[in-house]
């Protein structure tokens, strides 16, 4: 994985838990 998959992940994942 790259560092922007990574980061795009994290960022869907705070978006869901908002």
């Amino acid at each position: 994985m790259s560092t922007w998959a990574l980061f795009e992940l994290i960022c869907v994942l705070v978006l869901y838990n908002v």
